[in-house]
């Protein structure tokens, strides 16, 4: 019987080590941007879902909707620039970049072309 208990208590504790180095490994990739893509997350401190952008919409305002809270530009020569709704910049992110806690007006934001920064 005192066999069984161990044994029963192994499987348990390596299950319990598996998820615990499976929630780690999570918590790794939600706060990381892609080189070459500027991100946007749900919440402060790069958490919850995250959008990507990349060139293709370069010089647009794009709204960020609700990725509005935190940012990372991944992008090695351009940057980002953050809009109010009035097309007011309240802030850029240079090269490499990132801002945590975005203004709390954020509404668009703007990849600027490598000839053109903020």
């Amino acid at each position: 019987m005192g066999a069984t208990i161990k044994a029963t208590l192994a499987v348990v504790l390596a299950l319990a080590m598996g998820a615990v180095a499976q929630a780690r490994a999570g918590a790794l990739d939600v706060g990381g941007c892609p080189d070459g893509r500027v991100c946007f997350w749900k919440q402060a401190d790069y958490n919850g879902d995250r959008q990507t952008e990349g060139t293709n919409h370069e010089e647009q305002n794009l709204t960020l909707g609700a990725y509005d809270r935190s940012a990372k530009n991944r992008f090695a020569n351009r940057w980002v620039a953050i809009k109010e709704v009035s097309g007011t910049t309240l802030e850029c992110i240079g090269p490499g970049g990132e801002d945590p806690d975005l203004p709390g007006a954020a509404d668009y934001f703007r990849v600027k072309s490598p000839s053109d920064p903020c």
